[in-house]
């Protein structure tokens, strides 16, 4: 690929990222409000089908993140190749650290649902 190509491949896998990073944190605003505002009022059966639902799009967002930045990080490596002021930011290091971090959110929400059902009775 031609230095331009691979930019142009880089970018549209950062954009792609920003995307699955903007629909991961709705999924999890949304899961959060709803757990919040009406938590204690579900029963057993929606929480279930809210909480499978959460964690399919969740984990798959989380998924996403993952694949599209370990993807740029590959046309980030080759364009630094080339091209050797380019920084590379995202570094398999960072990756991990925010796949852990993404992992932690969707298992945080769902600690915060469970949380809100049985609350501590002082």
């Amino acid at each position: 690929m031609t230095e331009a190509e691979l930019i142009g491949a880089a970018s549209d896998l950062a954009a792609g990222v920003q995307e699955s990073v903007s629909l991961y944190l709705t999924v999890v605003s949304a899961y959060l409000i709803v757990a919040y505002v009406a938590g204690k009022d579900l029963s057993l059966f929606q929480v279930m089908i809210i909480n499978v639902l959460f964690v399919v799009f969740g984990i798959s967002f989380v998924f996403a993140i993952q694949e599209g930045l370990a993807n740029h990080y590959l046309f980030a490596s080759e364009i630094a190749e080339i091209r050797p002021d380019y920084k590379v930011v995202f570094t398999p290091s960072i990756i991990r650290i925010l796949f852990a971090i993404d992992t932690g959110g969707v298992l945080a929400a769902l600690l915060f649902m469970w949380n809100v059902r049985h609350p501590k009775i002082e």
